[in-house]
């Protein structure tokens, strides 16, 4: 049994991150900002379709995307990643396209000051994992 308030922020965790592969599987694509962003989720064994935002700009390209009926956005933890999602959200809902945000919200509300890139969450389940008292994944 899970008993500290830190081990039961480890399993939710751990259940977004199986959210994000089921939608993965049902073949949603997910934006992220850079290729470091998507390997770190490939990593934790998210397999899919990824759209990684172009340059530094951080647009969607459009003519890719066009296809999806809905979207999952993924973009990092700090201030320029919650702006980057509010513009996509906005973007997205203009071509008609259903942007998939709650995943990324929980980890800002939830470990936004520990980890301020998605490509952090990995180090961060790891160091977790060596430190704390779960005996649970990675």
């Amino acid at each position: 049994m899970i008993g500290s308030k830190r081990d039961r922020d480890y399993e939710e965790l751990l259940e977004t991150i199986e959210r994000i592969k089921e939608i993965a599987r049902e073949g949603i694509p997910i934006v992220v900002e850079g290729k470091k962003d998507r390997a770190s989720l490939e990593s934790l064994g998210v397999e899919g379709n990824y759209i990684v935002l172009n340059g530094s700009k951080k647009e969607l390209p459009y003519d890719e995307i066009a296809q999806y009926e809905k979207v999952l956005i993924l973009t990092d933890f700090d201030r320029e990643g919650k702006k980057v999602a509010k513009s996509l959200v906005k973007n997205l809902q203009s071509f008609g396209i259903n942007p998939l945000i709650d995943e990324r919200n929980y980890f800002y509300r939830k470990f936004g000051r520990k980890v301020k890139q998605v490509e952090g969450i990995v180090s961060y389940l790891r160091k977790y994992a060596r430190e704390g008292s779960y005996n649970g994944h990675l």
